[in-house]
């Protein structure tokens, strides 16, 4: 490889880290402005869920465990992504290389919605049987497009006689 081919290859990987970097911040932000992605700010719930006293502070503290957890693994997986892109600037494309990376960017998606549903099954632990009610109501609320006006999806994905509060038929 030239010196040439060099610096245009750390060129190329250094504006991809910084594109993906703002993309990741970019749908971070969008998800949670939309209600979508991830489970929304305990201040929410605090206020939909009538939750009050012990409630609210209890929810309060897993909320920032919960940002803990999830911000060290969305890191690695910005760092995965930062990866894949920079073998794509490389000569010879790895394909194992790229197997690998992209088997670790899974097993991190996949600690992801751990951390997410765990967090949820920690608030659900502190709720009154109403509240869980509303809780699961908001939850299949959040992961509706068409609840959250996206677009995205044709129809309502929210079941039959669930008694959501979207307003659309299941």
């Amino acid at each position: 490889m030239t010196k040439r081919t060099v610096i245009w290859t750390v060129g190329i990987t250094a504006v991809a880290a910084v594109a993906i970097g703002v993309g990741i911040e970019c749908y971070v932000r969008s998800c949670s402005k939309a209600g979508g992605g991830e489970p929304r700010p305990y201040a929410n719930y605090t206020q939909t869920l009538g939750l009050k006293g012990t409630q609210a502070a209890t929810v309060r503290s897993l909320e920032a465990a919960y940002a803990r957890d999830l911000a060290a693994v969305r890191a690695g997986m910005a760092k995965d992504r930062v990866d894949l892109c920079a073998m794509l600037a490389l000569e010879v494309w790895d394909q194992k290389a790229v197997d690998r990376v992209a088997a670790r960017l899974a097993a991190a998606q996949s600690r992801q919605q751990r951390v997410v549903v765990t967090y949820l099954g920690k608030i659900r632990e502190v709720l009154s049987p109403e509240q869980r009610a509303r809780f699961a109501n908001l939850m299949i609320e959040d992961l509706c497009t068409a609840c959250r006006g996206e677009g995205m999806a044709q129809a309502c994905i929210c079941p039959s006689g669930s008694g959501h509060q979207c307003g659309h038929k299941g």
